[in-house]
């Protein structure tokens, strides 16, 4: 027989009350903890099973073929446990005696789920009690649980193996190996000593060996069970590396306790000691707060005393300390040692005082016959169902349990794009699916069977009634039988006395006796109807018999049907509760923007609810990368559908059992979404040659990326700039050119909350030369020169056109002013006396960049830059080019592009004076003595300084001069030689033509 050891505090010192002691635990021994023969003599219950007598169980796992019974098997623990089990029965399949299923009682779960490491009060309340019972009568069903199924819900494996020797039946010996796990393990650490208010950290770690379900929940808790610092779950084997901050509002020696559970309720406890201290403040500790003894036993408590500076010193045998007990009759303490003794049964108080401070302790104190705690009995296991003679129908099954089917899920997120560095606003949209069809489809399932097993009580109670109604006929009918037994048997002894007092008369005097035959026929006759009264007897209690057995056969089918009718509405309140439970559901939903955690938020989900949009707060975005939203995490909520809801009548563990692994489909695979996210781009596009500054320039960039149920969008923005006018092909120096340019904004970001974002915020030219007086600077790619807008910006989708800054030029000098709000007009450069020009032909502003006179003839290149449009801050780039032809004058070539024609001193200026010769005319009225009274012929005698008065006709000039006037000929006629020269070809014969 297995041994059972019981381990306590105290050794007992009464041998009479330890024996008897003995004595109970024995008898408890034998009860929850039968040896294999008693394990067997519970199966030959079954009227002396025999190998090839059949037998079927309810078990939905275990194969339906019928079962032959062949006797006991070797059960054995291995792994972080090891030992010997108590046997279990053992049943083969008919057919294939290798295939073998292993039972024990369920009085016996505790004990086998113990001895394999698990937890025994879980393993109870757990596994299935599975129904034996031959398939035909007579028959007596038992409960039973499957030894794989109790290994399972105590997280060992089990495996049959084969053993040496035979069983009852001759088959070979099975052997049942349990490999044993290990409770969770876990570890956890923080500062021991710590400050009233410091916000400090808890490191821990945990993990778990169920080798079914990797799941596993941990609390931190202090000061109590309500005092809990941290919780959680995970599907995950383990975890490291976690933490958690936490601060005391109090001093004192504080207790942290850390739980760890794993799916199958195994927990392993820890516990650390904290000193938190208020700075500047003593304080005095005793340890332990809380301690029992027994009558005569010892106690020893320890006092530390922490002073203002935080250093702790133990103090318990200080000299100046002193201890002393509430209640000196329960327990006395020294009062310089610290060691408490119990005196009597009661609980007092410990008190230690030192440096004018006091603490105070617990002390419990047990009689020494105080009896250990009794062993819960096992549950009573319910009689047997039914012998089947009273023809009442077997009922079905109370269909399987509907665990509330639950589908939490991210439908979808969005990533908005923003500078580098800042705050971003990330939108999930989260969602419920509904299974409301299936709870009612379970209903309607247990609807059906509840009024399926109502109609079959309603006939069985019939049955009864007509069994009960035969069995009163056969007691009229046993009671009519006795009644006429009775009055035979009185009249056969009458007649019996009566036949003997015959025979006792003597003859008379003739010698004749009295004629007694008629006493003999009569005790015939009479014996006969007591023979008939007794059969009939017999016949009528037979009938009640059977009808008895009939009746309680039928009592025991309706309680039966009451059960299944209360496990079934039992089934429907636990639906009912559940939709009550979870009607409206609040998980969390953390961001996470890489490995970190920017935000969490409650959400709240009715059944079929959503999708619904929330938005986390703002976050610091600091880098391209990925963003992640999940949905319940770490719970509280389970997840998970029937697929299909059949499943869960062919698959599942029974009543009042958690779903497990193989009974349904995971759904937490949508319980996340990620996706892309961008900082600002500030891209720029590339700039074109300038024989392509008539082409566009585009720039784009990502605004927004969004995952919707697996679909990925990108969504972006674009800027096109361009020239809306072309400035001219070519001009001549100290000319302007006037040019546009037309950017165009599109933002395609049509989600909710698009960014409010405009177009281009600035439009720069940059020229390589400036001429004065124009205010603006030089920078590395030229003269940086603003361009003006009047259109304004628009969100999203923006047009606008842009313009060079108007100018006024003055008319001779070419000198060129900002306008600046006519500030021109007061520049100290401004000569008074010139005229201003600020309007073209047309009346329009000069909207124009102006040239140098001495600009050299060639290409005018110049630069035009879009800047910061949109989110991504957009930037374009085009090249300009004009084509300068014809300088007036210092051109480094000598081209200059003066214009050469005749001129007659005596009129120099036949339209009049121009800009350019203001102050200047004495250059040629000086000339005219020189042109009409030339007296030097001969050039050698022209006096020193005359030469500054002439000019040197070289016949390039001449034939410059010759040119010009044959093109001007109309020109040179009228206004220059009309007084002196007739019109009839003699001018052009004197100009040569």
């Amino acid at each position: 027989m297995k041994k059972t050891i019981i381990k306590g505090k105290k050794v007992r010192k009464r041998v009479s009350k330890a024996f008897f002691l003995m004595i109970v635990i024995a008898f408890i021994a034998t009860i929850l903890v039968p040896n294999p023969s008693q394990a067997l003599q519970r199966v030959e219950d079954f009227d002396h099973p025999k190998s090839t007598e059949l037998y079927e169980d309810d078990h939905p796992e275990i194969s339906r073929a019928d079962h032959l019974y062949t006797g006991t098997a070797i059960a054995e623990v291995r792994g972080v446990k090891s030992g010997t089990l108590d046997a279990p029965i053992v049943f083969r399949q008919k057919g294939d005696s290798k295939i073998g299923y292993t039972f024990y009682k369920p009085s016996q779960i505790k004990t086998i789920a113990s001895a394999i490491n698990g937890n025994p009060d879980h393993v109870y309340n757990t596994v299935r009690r599975v129904t034996l019972s031959k398939p035909n009568a007579p028959s007596t069903p038992e409960l039973w649980s499957w030894t794989r199924e109790i290994g399972r819900e105590s997280g060992a494996t089990v495996d049959l193996e084969s053993a040496p020797g035979k069983d009852e039946s001759g088959q070979p010996k099975l052997r049942v190996v349990f490999f044993a796990t290990k409770y969770p393990t876990g570890a956890i650490t923080a500062p021991k000593t710590v400050k009233v208010g410091e916000r400090f950290f808890i490191e821990f770690d945990g993990q778990e060996y169920d080798p079914y379900d990797e799941k596993i929940k941990w609390d931190i808790s202090t000061d109590g069970p309500n005092a809990t610092i941290t919780s959680g779950e995970g599907r995950a084997n383990g975890f490291t590396n976690k933490s958690v901050s936490y601060a005391y509002s109090t001093p004192g020696l504080k207790t942290v306790t850390y739980r760890l559970t794993d799916r199958i309720n195994r927990t392993t406890e820890y516990k650390i000691n904290i000193m938190v201290v208020d700075a500047g403040k003593p304080l005095l500790e005793i340890t332990p707060p809380v301690a029992t003894i027994y009558e005569g036993e010892t106690q020893p408590y320890r006092a530390y005393y922490t002073d203002e500076n935080g250093k702790r010193t133990e103090v318990t045998k200080a000299p100046t300390v002193n201890w002393t007990t509430g209640t000196p009759s329960v327990g006395t303490i020294g009062n310089k040692t610290g060691v408490a003794t119990g005196v009597k049964q009661g609980q007092t108080s410990v008190v230690v005082q030192y440096n004018g401070l006091k603490a105070t302790a617990k002390l419990n104190v047990l009689a020494p016959d105080e009896p250990p705690p009794t062993e819960e009995p096992p549950p009573e296991e319910p009689p047997p169902v039914s012998d089947g003679s009273s023809g009442c129908e077997t009922p079905r099954d109370v269909p399987k349990r509907y665990e509330y089917e639950m589908d939490l899920s991210v439908s979808r997120i969005d990533a908005r794009t923003v500078d580098e560095g800042s705050d971003t606003v990330t939108d999930v949209y989260v969602k419920r699916a509904n299974f409301s069809s299936s709870r009612d489809q379970a209903k309607d399932e247990f609807a059906t069977y509840i009024h399926e097993l109502e109609s079959m009580k309603a006939t069985c109670e019939s049955k009864k009634a007509a069994y009960e109604a035969q069995k009163k006929q056969g007691e009229a009918e046993k009671a009519q039988a006795e009644s006429q037994k009775s009055a035979s048997e009185s009249q056969l002894a009458s007649l019996q006395s009566g036949y003997s007092s015959c025979l006792a008369i003597p003859a008379d005097k003739d010698g004749h006796y009295p004629d007694c035959s008629s006493y003999s026929t009569s005790i015939a006759n009479t014996q006969s109807a007591i023979a008939t009264a007794t059969e009939n007897i017999a016949k009528a209690e037979q009938k009640i018999k059977e009808n008895e057995a009939k009746i309680k056969d039928a009592e025991g089918f309706i309680a039966l049907y009451d059960e299944r009718i209360n496990l079934a509405n039992v089934e429907v309140e636990y639906i009912k509760a559940n939709e009550t439970q979870y009607y409206t559901v609040q998980p969390t939903v953390k961001l996470r923007y890489g490995q970190n955690i920017v935000g969490t938020i409650a959400v709240s989900l009715k059944e079929g609810e959503g999708p619904k949009r929330y938005s986390f707060p703002k976050w610091t975005l600091t880098g391209d990368g990925t963003i992640m939203a999940q949905i319940n995490e770490t719970g509280p909520y389970d997840e998970f559908y029937y697929d299909p809801l059949e499943t869960r009548n062919e698959i599942s563990l029974g009543y009042n059992h958690r779903v497990g692994n193989l009974l349904y489909s995971d759904t937490r695979s949508n319980n996340w979404k990620s996706t892309p996210i961008y900082v600002a781009s500030y891209a720029t596009a590339i700039c074109p040659a300038p024989t392509q500054y008539f082409n566009t320039s585009s720039v784009e960039g990502i605004v927004r990326t969004v995952n919707d149920e697996g679909t990925k969008r990108v969504l972006k923005e674009r800027v096109t700039t361009s020239f809306s006018l072309l400035p001219r092909k070519e001009m001549r120096a100290g000319y302007g050119f006037e040019y546009r340019m037309k950017s165009v904004y599109q933002n395609f970001d049509t989600e909710p909350n698009p960014a409010d974002a405009t177009g281009m915020k600035r439009m720069e030219a940059y020229f390589p030369t400036l001429v004065n007086y124009l205010p603006y600077q030089k920078e590395s790619e030229g003269y940086k020169v603003p361009m003006q807008t009047s259109d304004a910006a628009v969100p999203r989708m923006e047009i606008r056109e842009w313009k060079l800054p108007p100018v006024a030029v003055e008319e001779f000098s070419g000198n060129t002013f900002a306008m600046n709000n006519n500030d021109y007009l007061h520049h100290p450069e401004r000569d008074p006396n010139e005229k201003v020009i600020t309007k073209d032909e047309k009346g329009n502003s000069l909207n124009r960049w102006y040239v140098d006179f001495k600009q050299p003839d060639g290409d005018y290149v110049f630069k035009v830059k879009g800047l910061d449009a949109g989110v991504n801050h957009l930037n374009t780039c085009h090249v300009g080019n004009v084509v300068v032809k014809g300088s007036p004058m210092g051109d480094p070539n000598d081209n200059d592009d003066f214009v050469y024609r005749s001129v007659d001193p005596n009129k120099p200026f036949p339209a009049g004076t121009g800009w350019n010769w203001t102050n200047q005319t004495a250059v040629f009225s000086t000339l005219t003595n020189w042109w009409n009274n030339w007296p030097y012929p001969n050039p050698d005698t022209i006096p020193a300084g005359f030469h500054e008065y002439s000019q040197t006709l070289t016949p390039e000039i001449m034939e410059k001069i010759r040119q010009y006037n044959k093109a001007h000929r109309t020109i040179i006629r009228d206004h220059v030689y009309q007084d002196e020269y007739t019109l009839d070809g003699s001018f052009e014969h004197y100009m040569g033509w």
